[in-house]
């Protein structure tokens, strides 16, 4: 399959209409926390990616390894704070299809008030959060790959805090996300061949929330992600390994949330959160946001996260990571730079991540990035065959 038959056209349509976005509010921030830590030295940039890179959460269409059981896990810490997250996640693949099961659990020691605040909250949980998700792909040719994933949220966010006279109560909802990869032929060069992929996502697609029931809801930061990426590899081998590998690639995302202006002059006007499936054709304009004190306005192209990153694989073995994530505007505190390194083993693996703030205050917004960042993953082949690692050919 030709290059060309990749790349397709896609039209905005610019919508103007009375609309409030505001990002960093919107409900669950949970949803948005990154638990791979091999697509956070990436700069989250694995939208085009599957198998052992693939993230359920920014492409479900990536999950499963063939013929593999993969299974990830830790307990993590924001710098600074006592408390922290543990998680769990198991992925195989078999023929054309590939699974995925996790479970995230967040604690914080102090309760924080979200409700009411106009605080930065991306980033930021207070009490016990819960989130669990379950994904499937499928591969419906060589070249074409796409997959469904259902979220299941319990947060406490402000449970128990008065606001506007009223209790706040525990939410338990779901969302989904979706997600298609492509992987072309690959191209033969001088010193050995490169392959194109490219991917589109949207994800925690789902109805708005309130956090008491008076209140007006809240949208929950649905994301689309679309990205493309090219990959080396030498024809050189050592012990029966490509001796160089290269990935380069690169992302774009934006968060689709939008409140819109109701009421009427006699009753009062007040925000609400526009319909999920609305916002995705009316978030395409100049957004308003409001911090408390002032309204801010800002394009399209100042809505837009960028994430790029560069692994070299050596031996198919042992890895090094670069990444960058240049978060929106209104946002740009995420911002951040990673680097990162790996080692595969294949029934082993061990990943590690240093991500930093551009805004060198991690603590300032409980940011569960930043910092040092371990990752160990266990693979057990499904058919019981032998894999071809590093190893295998040094023992023989």
């Amino acid at each position: 399959m030709r290059l060309s038959q990749i790349l397709t056209v896609f039209f905005v349509f610019m919508i103007s209409s009375a609309l409030q976005a505001q990002l960093s509010l919107s409900a669950i921030p949970i949803a948005t926390v990154n638990n791979n830590f091999r697509s956070l030295a990436l700069g989250n940039a694995v939208v085009s990616l599957s198998g052992k890179y693939g993230d359920y959460h920014i492409n479900p269409a990536g999950v499963g390894l063939t013929n593999s059981i993969q299974v990830y896990g830790g307990r993590d810490y924001p710098d600074g704070y006592g408390s922290g997250r543990t998680f769990l996640i198991l992925n195989y693949g078999f023929k054309k299809s590939g699974f995925n099961l996790s479970l995230q659990k967040y604690q914080w020691e102090e309760q924080l008030t979200l409700v009411g605040s106009y605080k930065k909250l991306r980033g930021r949980f207070n009490s016990d959060e819960i989130f669990m998700n379950a994904s499937y792909s499928y591969s419906f040719n060589p070249y074409l790959r796409a997959g469904i994933g259902i979220n299941y949220i319990h947060t406490t966010q402000s449970s128990g805090s008065i606001y506007s006279q009223a209790l706040t109560d525990d939410l338990k909802f779901f969302t989904v996300d979706l997600g298609f990869l492509y992987q072309g032929s690959s191209y033969k060069i001088s010193m050995g061949s490169i392959t194109p992929n490219a991917g589109f996502s949207i994800s925690d697609f789902g109805k708005s929330q309130s956090y008491y029931s008076s209140g007006y809801g809240e949208p929950l930061p649905t994301t689309l992600r679309l990205g493309a990426g090219l990959t080396f590899e030498s024809d050189k081998k050592v012990w029966n390994q490509h001796l160089i590998g290269s990935s380069v690639l690169f992302n774009t995302s934006k968060f689709t949330g939008r409140k819109e202006l109701k009421g009427n002059e006699m009753d009062g006007y007040y925000y609400e959160a526009m319909p999920a499936f609305k916002a995705l054709f009316n978030s395409w304009g100049t957004f308003e946001w409001n911090n408390g004190q002032q309204i801010k306005n800002y394009s399209l192209p100042e809505q837009i996260w960028l994430h790029s990153g560069i692994e070299l694989t050596f031996l198919e073995t042992f890895s090094l990571r670069f990444g960058r994530e240049n978060a929106a505007n209104e946002e740009e505190w995420l911002s951040y730079r990673s680097v990162g390194f790996g080692v595969d083993l294949y029934y082993i693996s061990l990943d590690y991540t240093s991500i930093k703030l551009d805004s060198g205050e991690p603590n300032l917004y409980y940011n569960f990035y930043s910092g040092n960042h371990w990752q160990l993953t266990g693979r057990f082949p499904l058919k019981g065959k032998k894999p071809n690692t590093i190893l295998t050919q040094i023992l023989k």
